[in-house]
């Protein structure tokens, strides 16, 4: 329960500079290397925001349960299945499809590599 921000429920956050939350995306070393939480409604200091915990994200993804989830390439917040490949997006392994497919275990690695 911090910040001001104001996030689409269900998408991947970075705690940024000001302790606001910013659309994390996987094409930007300080959005995509430092903390993450995923937000559990539209108001962060109100409605709060998940750092690790099962969590309904705000979109579908496909793959299978246990498939690896990933921070977009393209869209920021958004979670995906795809693992980047591109030079120029880091890849940090954010959690796993736990149930369906817009149910993910969200535990954000604390390791990642850019490419």
């Amino acid at each position: 329960y911090q910040g001001t921000s104001t996030p689409l429920a269900g998408s991947c956050y970075y705690l940024d500079s000001t302790g606001g939350w910013t659309a994390a995306r996987a094409n930007a070393a300080g959005t995509a290397t430092g903390m993450l939480a995923v937000s559990a409604g539209t108001d962060s200091d109100v409605d709060g925001m998940v750092l690790r915990g099962f969590v309904q994200i705000g979109h579908t993804l496909t793959g299978s349960v246990g498939d690896s989830v990933y921070l977009d390439t393209t869209t920021a917040g958004r979670f995906t299945t795809t693992k980047p490949t591109t030079p120029g997006n880091f890849v940090r392994r954010l959690g796993y499809l736990a149930k369906g497919t817009n149910v993910i275990y969200f535990n954000p690695s604390p390791e990642w590599e850019a490419l």
